[in-house]
């Protein structure tokens, strides 16, 4: 059994908030699609392809994943309000309807400074990681950084 503590909120008192108050809808603000990681020359150079467009990002994850990310905003979103203007069940996204926004990755990581499971990655760093990745003859990837050295490498950009 839980021992009984008077700090926090009880659950009537959690249950009236919402966790998404105060947040910017970084959720509504960009698309993240799911990248297979690079394994090659060209790959890698896809990538600095894809970097040189408007609002592209990569992200590499914590747990190994890479994602592309697109800053744009949701057509149906409100930025003047911070709220989504589609209202009907039948025409909103599942994903947006089953949201779990107590366990929200997007606040997580992009209300942070120094955000904690995500390397954000444009051009520019991009570049940088790239000096540090080393190829095979054949233009396969031999070795990659680590999450921790990536991290360091990267802090100031």
């Amino acid at each position: 059994m839980a021992e009984e503590t008077t700090e926090g909120k009880n659950f009537i008192q959690f249950s009236e908030t919402n966790p998404c108050d105060d947040c910017p809808a970084y959720c509504c603000k960009m698309i993240i699609i799911p990248y297979d990681a690079p394994l090659t020359f060209m790959q890698m150079d896809y990538i600095l392809l894809m970097l040189g467009f408007p609002n592209v990002k990569m992200l590499l994850t914590s747990k190994g994943e890479w994602k592309v990310k697109i800053e744009q905003d949701c057509s149906c979103f409100d930025s003047e309000n911070s709220l989504c203007t589609l209202h009907d069940p039948d025409k909103k996204p599942k994903t947006c309807s089953v949201y779990n926004a107590y366990h929200c990755w997007y606040k997580h990581n992009f209300a942070n400074d120094c955000p904690p499971d995500i390397i954000q990655l444009d051009l520019d760093s991009f570049k940088k990681l790239a000096r540090h990745v080393r190829f095979s003859d054949d233009g396969h990837v031999a070795t990659i950084p680590s999450w921790d050295n990536l991290r360091e490498l990267l802090k100031e950009s």
